[in-house]
């Protein structure tokens, strides 16, 4: 199997979070966090999303 894994740094927006949806300025900041995504090729006819943390869920 392939597996693929990506990891991304966090943001927190400290103000105008909703107003860019219509085309206003935001303040964001980059955080010490990172979010880490894992994908696999499988061959089931469904799909697993598995965090840790949370119940495991599939589709």
């Amino acid at each position: 199997m392939k597996q693929l894994t990506v990891t991304v740094p966090g943001k927190a927006v400290i103000s105008g979070e909703y107003a860019v949806l219509v085309g206003a300025p935001a303040i964001a900041v980059a955080l010490d966090r990172r979010a880490v995504v894992t994908v696999e090729t499988v061959t089931a006819d469904y799909h697993v999303v598995s965090t840790p943390g949370f119940a495991t869920g599939s589709w």
